[in-house]
């Protein structure tokens, strides 16, 4: 399984006066697991849920559906939990032995050194399954205090998303080309109790900083779940 963290991965560049300034519980709990999902519909689109906007970590930003692992609970079970918890999505839509580990992403937030200290550290598993029911037949019914928006994106629309970081162009053997600003792209979104649809710029969602953008540890399990499908 590949491992990666971001070039920017603040615990990399901590000086020995920064790692002075973090707060015991940072600097004594050591590296936390996460597990995330990605959710593949029968016709090929993945599901991409919003972190709502009042969370400690990753404010309004768009992960696959994942979370912590409880004790006793093997790393698929947890994923399948999580993905139940969060989308209302049964998790006995998929079988257990066909989660398949994707990828691990060093995680930290802030992810930024300029942005704050890191306060969270963690080792997040990307996991991969497919079930059998197609996209607009899967019920969606999150749960808004940890989601506030979801999507389905397929394949093609996301390997032309990467295209627009030459890195991620190279490895997906395509031609690096810029994103089209105007592009929007319908998400379900919840305001004022409801759920909504409602456009989302395309080029909010590929930036590398702010909110509303797609988190950088899951552009790079979409970019294994891409070249998985090229073997």
């Amino acid at each position: 399984m590949l491992i990666k963290r971001p070039p920017f991965c603040p615990i990399a560049a901590l000086t020995p006066a920064q790692i002075s300034q973090l707060s015991p519980r940072t600097r004594d709990k050591g590296v936390s697991v996460g597990v995330a999902i990605l959710l593949e519909s029968k016709d090929g689109g993945i599901l991409l849920t919003r972190r709502a906007a009042h969370l400690r970590i990753f404010p309004s930003v768009w992960v696959p559906p994942g979370g912590h692992v409880e004790r006793g609970e093997t790393l698929e079970q947890a994923v399948l939990r999580e993905l139940e918890e969060e989308t209302g999505l049964a998790s006995s839509l998929v079988r257990t032995q066909d989660v398949r580990m994707l990828t691990l992403w060093e995680s930290t937030y802030p992810s930024r050194l300029d942005v704050g200290l890191p306060r969270y550290h963690h080792a997040v598993i990307y996991f991969h399954a497919k079930c059998n029911v197609n996209e607009h037949l899967l019920t969606v019914n999150p749960d808004p205090g940890e989601v506030d928006g979801y999507l389905w994106i397929d394949r093609a629309t996301m390997t032309r998303w990467l295209a627009s970081d030459n890195e991620y162009a190279g490895a997906m053997g395509v031609q690096a080309s810029s994103s089209d600003v105007t592009e929007q792209v319908r998400a379900q979104i919840w305001r004022e109790g409801e759920w909504n649809e409602e456009n989302i710029q395309v080029a909010q969602l590929i930036a590398e900083q702010g909110v509303n953008r797609i988190s950088t540890g899951t552009k790079w399990s979409l970019l294994q779940w891409i070249l998985a499908a090229q073997q």
